[in-house]
């Protein structure tokens, strides 16, 4: 697994809380009484029309196979269809005083984040699982209507619950916090593992959902902090599933939910991303390469300064690529430099003869170089460091039995 430090995780979702909380701090007590059709249009209708692009990116995702949209977007889906009836039951336009205004507004964001929390589970992040994952939430939506033509049509039926502030309340505000802290713990790893500003727009979308749930759980209608909490939800719902619909797009599988991506994820990725764009690539890099110069040079091995995670991580201004040559009487790393240009300078002798049954890397953040394979006079593989600057080396010791061929080498990465 690739982690990031725990401090760095909590320093990105204080950035991402940071307005909504404030928001909510100052100004969410003012005394504000707009007029009921603004909740009836404001948010009935701008719920259904992010319920159908839910409804729409939940198929996209499933065309894809990409179980987690799947999951998210069903979720969002749900989580709009039941914003939609809070804003169409608003008191004194199409219907009178009933409860279910307030049971929808407080299960809206806590159904959401009990959804979105299955899409880290592994049962429901593969392919296998889209057809169960479309069938729980197909029957949830069963469920929202049924309810929903019972208390429209039985006021008295569903009952006003549960209070602003109330126990209930302060209980499933405290259950939803966490879930919602928990996903952005996951997605904030992702950032920090990718640095895609569409991750990052993920955990701004789980605190805007997270502070929109202390608007419609601990505040009331009178409260100008309840009504920034519909925005919040609106726009956190917005954001990310515009993320994943970015993905989509990219060709890319959704991941900023999965918090601790494996290397091999990252570079299945980024395979993904490629695709069909491949050839392309391909052509392009065939055209911009030429052959080494100088010429008469066999390099069987080549490497990157910079290539480490922790690097990565800083974003270092610049890398290099070194090659290593088996041509002369002794090895040579020669600087490549530009890389795709071929020019070779700057060569320095190893000392050593390995010929092309051999590998070379350059780890860590201090650029540090191995070389493997077998020297002509010994009679096993044996390990060594190299400084890539001078061709100094040191031998660290025999790889296997004395009898192991090694045809590459590749070096850990610092983490």
């Amino acid at each position: 697994m690739l982690r990031r430090s725990f401090p760095a995780t909590l320093a990105v979702i204080a950035g991402c809380a940071a307005v909504p909380v404030a928001l909510l701090a100052f100004f969410g007590k003012e005394m504000f009484m707009p007029p009921m059709w603004l909740h009836f249009y404001g948010v009935g209708v701008t719920a259904l029309v992010a319920m159908a692009a839910a409804v729409l990116l939940m198929i996209a995702g499933a065309k894809q196979q990409d179980a987690r949209t799947v999951v998210v977007a069903g979720g969002f889906a749900l989580m709009a269809a039941l914003l939609a009836v809070h804003g169409l039951m608003t008191p004194g336009v199409l219907v009178g005083m009933n409860g279910l205004i307030s049971v929808t507004g407080a299960a809206t964001l806590s159904v959401g984040a009990a959804v979105l929390a299955l899409s880290v589970l592994s049962p429901f992040a593969t392919p296998t699982a889209i057809p169960r994952v479309i069938g729980v939430q197909a029957a949830l939506a069963v469920a929202i209507i049924t309810v929903s033509l019972i208390g429209a049509f039985f006021p008295s039926v569903v009952p006003a619950v549960p209070e602003p502030r109330s126990t209930p309340a302060l209980l499933l505000l405290a259950v939803t916090l966490v879930l919602y802290g928990w996903l952005a713990v996951r997605a904030a790893n992702t950032f920090l593992l990718t640095r895609r500003l569409a991750d990052l727009a993920v955990v701004l979308g789980l605190m805007l959902l997270a502070a929109a749930t202390y608007g419609a759980l601990v505040l009331t209608f009178m409260d100008l902090g309840w009504w920034f909490g519909h925005m919040f939800e609106v726009l956190g719902i917005a954001i990310v599933g515009a993320s994943l619909a970015y993905d989509l797009h990219r060709g890319r599988r959704s991941r900023p939910l999965v918090g601790d991506l494996r290397a091999s994820e990252i570079v299945a990725s980024e395979e993904a991303f490629l695709g069909a764009r491949v050839r392309a690539l391909m052509v392009t890099l065939a055209a911009k390469d030429t052959s080494l110069t100088p010429a008469d040079v066999t390099v069987v091995g080549s490497a990157y300064t910079n290539s480490s995670f922790a690097a990565f991580a800083n974003r270092p201004a610049t890398t290099m690529l070194f090659a290593y040559d088996v041509s002369g009487a002794r090895d040579r790393i020669w600087l490549q430099q530009p890389a795709n240009d071929g020019t070779l300078m700057n060569p320095k002798s190893v000392g050593l003869q390995l010929g092309s049954d051999m590998g070379f890397d350059i780890a860590g953040s201090s650029n540090v170089g191995y070389v493997a394979g077998t020297s002509a006079g010994r009679s096993g593989a044996d390990l060594y460091q190299v400084d890539v600057n001078t061709g100094e080396t040191r031998r660290l010791g025999r790889i296997g039995s004395g009898d192991t061929t090694i045809t590459g080498l590749a070096a850990w990465q610092d983490s």
